[in-house]
Formats: C-alpha cells, structure tokens, sequence
C-alpha cells in the first residue's frame, strides 16, 4: 500500500515540474506585461520550493522522532513517506500563499492562465478565496500536528 502512495507523489512531483518555468509562448502573448508576468511565475515556483523544502525538514523531524517509537513500528511505510508528503503540502501551500496575493493582471493574463487551470477556476476572485481556503487549511493542520505533539510531550 505505501508504494503505491510513493508512486502517487513521486507522481505529483513530476507533474509539479511542468510548472517550474513559464510557457515561452504566453510570455510573448503577455505584451509589454511580459517581463513582470515571467518574474511572477517565477515568485511563485521560488515560494513554493522554499515552503517544499520547508516541509521535507518537518517530514524528516518527524521520522526522526518516530524512530524508536511504536508508531514507528506499525506504521513505518507510511511514517517513511513523511518527507515526500509534508514537501508536497509545502508546495501546494507555497502556491496558494502566492497566488493569493498575485496581481489580477497576472492571474488574468496569459503567463498566469497555467495557474488558474491548476487552481480551477477562471475567476481571479474565486481563484483568492480558493487559496485563502488552501492556505487556511494548510496552517490549520500545521497548527493541529503541532498542539498534538505539544500535548503528548506535557503528558
């Protein structure tokens, strides 16, 4: 079971690196947007790998911790998995942080139409608040895991 979820991110991340550079020919359609439009994109890819990273530091704390401990022992193929899951929400987080406060003109715009298919809407508003949603999610859960492991170490 665990391989087939390490098949299902190493999956995401492939796909996640068709975002890395913006498409050459919606640059040129952005006009004289283009230069600002390009640095854009790359702000959000720059966002996102710091928060990846960010992530896969928490994973593999989190499978250091679990060294040794029961969990560790029932549920290690998944506890190994950590660094991959906790980068994948890294990333995710890191777009919908900078998608949230992009300029209209980008996310209307050509250069950011590939973001707007991957975010699912055609709608720069809904495109905010589904990022607001992401992004509250996302810190919801970090602040959950962390009271969590901050009631287990005080009991």
């Amino acid at each position: 079971m665990a391989l087939h979820y390490l098949f299902q991110l190493l999956g995401f991340f492939k796909e996640a690196g068709k975002y890395t550079s913006p498409d050459k020919d919606a640059v040129a359609r952005a006009g004289p947007e283009a230069p600002r439009h390009a640095s854009f994109h790359r702000r959000i890819v720059t966002v996102s790998v710091i928060f990846g990273v960010i992530g896969a530091v928490l994973g593999v704390g989190l499978l250091v911790v679990a060294v040794g401990e029961k969990t560790a022992e029932s549920d290690g193929a998944k506890i190994l998995l950590a660094p991959l899951v906790f980068a994948a929400a890294g990333l995710v987080f890191g777009v919908s942080v900078t998608c949230l406060f992009a300029p209209r003109s980008f996310l209307t715009g050509p250069v950011g139409q590939k973001w707007m298919q991957l975010i699912g809407t055609e709608s720069a508003v809904v495109a905010r608040l589904i990022c607001l949603a992401f992004t509250m999610l996302l810190l919801g859960l970090i602040a959950l895991m962390g009271w969590a492991a901050w009631s287990d170490m005080h009991q």
